[in-house]
């Protein structure tokens, strides 16, 4: 299993259990898998986290494109276990959960802000197990 870490920026510290059957989004829209509506220079739905052969891609979804090791993508990117990517002003870390070094989830609200939500999100409404999660403007 992985985990994705915001490691710089509005909602440092939030992480976001990974579940390889399912596709993630990530923006400031308040029902994205990992929501920080605090970054305005994100769009609603910035990129999805879509996993492939064993790992993950970061998809991008926006004309303002995302960073993936210094680099403007517009398209997918794959992203190594410790490897980061910038979207928006967050810098994001995707880690193996549980293995050795890497940090163990902080006991703050995983995603979106909720206490009571759980680690693994469920999928969007309307999405399947590793299907990508619909388009949002």
């Amino acid at each position: 299993m992985h985990q994705l870490r915001i490691t710089a920026g509005p909602g440092a510290g939030r992480v976001l259990a990974l579940n390889p059957a399912y596709t993630y989004t990530l923006g400031r829209d308040p029902a994205a898998h990992l929501s920080v509506p605090e970054d305005q220079t994100l769009s609603r739905t910035h990129a999805e986290f879509v996993p492939q052969g064993g790992g993950w891609i970061l998809r991008n979804k926006s004309q303002h494109g995302s960073l993936v090791n210094g680099q403007v993508m517009h398209g997918d990117a794959p992203i190594p276990v410790n490897g980061t990517f910038q979207i928006g002003a967050i810098t994001v870390a995707l880690e193996a959960q549980g293995a050795a070094g890497a940090a163990v989830p902080p006991a703050q609200p995983a995603f979106g802000g909720d206490p009571n939500a759980p680690t693994v999100p469920p999928p969007m409404p309307g999405q399947q197990p590793g299907q990508p999660a619909a388009a949002q403007a």
